[in-house]
């Protein structure tokens, strides 16, 4: 009879230890790679919540949003920002409606759990009933005889296909306006509470307008070539080179 050393009581362990190690590189991989794959797709879906944004903000204003263009950095960065108000305005308004109607709120929640109740005890007594029932053998020969037409096969085909290209379509279409809509209008929600109080967050600027006057503008934005202004309760478009000062409002405390 052999007697096992130490060596042989530590393998086992060893080995445990390594099949622990591996599993754990083996899970974190797979979250890496996932994470990985969830920010590859976001980013054209932020890319275009921060198109539609912009487009709405400056659509508020009735002005021409080509003429402040944003690059893709500034376009994820305008759709990040976008996310932050709608979750924001979101919640907000959650918990305003909670407090408003917290009596209806309940009443809903004890309504829907006794509908689900309903339907899942008559869900219950139906398959029992039908498993009672004796299964009649139904005759389908005559019906799969019509569609053994190699003409009718063909044409029903084709029209599943059309069909089949239509909901494809159709669901892209829904995409794209589930994506855009919504954040186009929170740029021109934002754009409304902005302009209710007058841009007073945004810098103060001096302008030469075309007659020569100088006016005192606040600047909401600026592209490669022109700054759009607001004053006198709307908006307006003015070359870079007709601001001579600016001046910004101080840092919240």
């Amino acid at each position: 009879m052999t007697k096992l050393g130490p060596q042989s009581a530590i393998e086992p362990l060893a080995s445990l230890a390594t099949d622990k190690l591996s599993s754990r590189l083996q899970t974190g991989t797979q979250i890496l790679t996932l994470v990985s794959l969830l920010f590859v797709a976001m980013t054209p879906v932020t890319y275009f919540n921060g198109r539609a944004f912009h487009d709405g903000w400056y659509a508020y204003l009735h002005l021409d949003q080509q003429m402040f263009p944003l690059d893709t950095a500034g376009m994820l960065t305008q759709g990040a920002v976008a996310w932050g108000d709608a979750l924001a305005e979101l919640i907000t308004a959650t918990l305003e409606t909670i407090a408003t109607h917290w009596l209806a709120l309940l009443l809903m929640i004890f309504s829907g759990a006794l509908i689900w109740a309903v339907f899942a005890w008559l869900n219950r007594k139906m398959d029992e009933g039908g498993k009672k029932k004796k299964q009649r053998p139904v005759k389908i020969r005559s019906r799969f005889a019509k569609l053994s037409s190699p003409i009718l096969s063909r044409a029903i085909f084709l029209i599943l296909a059309l069909l089949l290209g239509f909901e494809v379509i159709s669901l892209m279409t829904l995409g794209f306006a589930a994506l855009s809509l919504p954040f186009y209008q929170l740029g021109r929600y934002e754009a409304k509470k902005a302009a209710a109080i007058n841009f007073e967050k945004d810098p103060l600027v001096v302008v030469k307008s075309a007659k020569g006057d100088v006016l005192e503008l606040r600047e909401l934005g600026c592209g490669p070539q022109f700054c759009a202004l607001w004053g006198n309760g709307h908006a307006s478009t003015a070359p870079l080179s007709a601001i001579v000062w600016s001046d910004s409002p101080p840092p919240d405390k």
